[in-house]
């Protein structure tokens, strides 16, 4: 197992953005350079499909990563958990902004990106979730969730028993007749 120095340790940003996130050159540009000025050390994964299995997944498990900007879709918020990371929540569409509220409010691992991007207020943002007090209480609630996805996997579990009670119920039962069910 390799080892880091402490002082690279869960240190760097890291970012991959999935495929239906988009940005155009002009945003690519500003987010850089909001990144840049935050002065931390950040990890972009700008293609992850030139990448064999899951890179996010990959680059959160890596010790020196501290954080993950994220537009917050369910696979990314997922990885986020399960790899015991906060998240810098940068939300556009669909459920993205549900999750976002989630981490923020409810599981205490999540900063929001407000739509209207600020350098000074993204560079604060990305100093205080990797080198903040909140950042480091967020980074402890993370590591709390991952224990508990971990926990939840494992036989007797909670969701592998719940995975256990789905498959034995819809695969393994005997099959009622049809003429039994209610129709409206």
């Amino acid at each position: 197992m390799m080892t880091f120095p402490l002082e690279v340790l869960r240190r760097q940003l890291g970012m991959a953005l999935a495929s239906t996130f988009l940005l155009s050159e002009t945003s690519g540009c500003v987010l850089i350079n909001h990144l840049a000025g935050s002065g931390q050390d950040f990890l972009w994964v700008i293609r992850s499909d030139l990448v064999r299995g899951n890179c996010a997944e990959a680059v959160l498990a890596h010790p020196a990563i501290g954080g993950f900007l994220s537009h917050c879709g369910w696979n990314s918020t997922l990885e986020s958990i399960c790899g015991g990371v906060p998240i810098l929540c940068w939300p556009f569409f669909a459920e993205q902004q549900t999750n976002c509220r989630y981490a923020y409010t409810e599981w205490g691992i999540g900063m929001e990106i407000d739509s209207n991007v600020r350098r000074e207020e993204v560079g604060a943002l990305i100093r205080d979730l990797m080198a903040g007090t909140k950042g480091e209480e967020m980074r402890k609630k993370a590591l709390s969730w991952k224990e508990s996805t971990e926990n939840a996997i494992k036989p007797g579990g909670s969701s592998a028993m719940n995975l256990d009670k789905l498959v034995e119920s819809v695969l393994l039962s005997p099959r009622k007749p049809s003429s039994t069910l209610v129709h409206p």
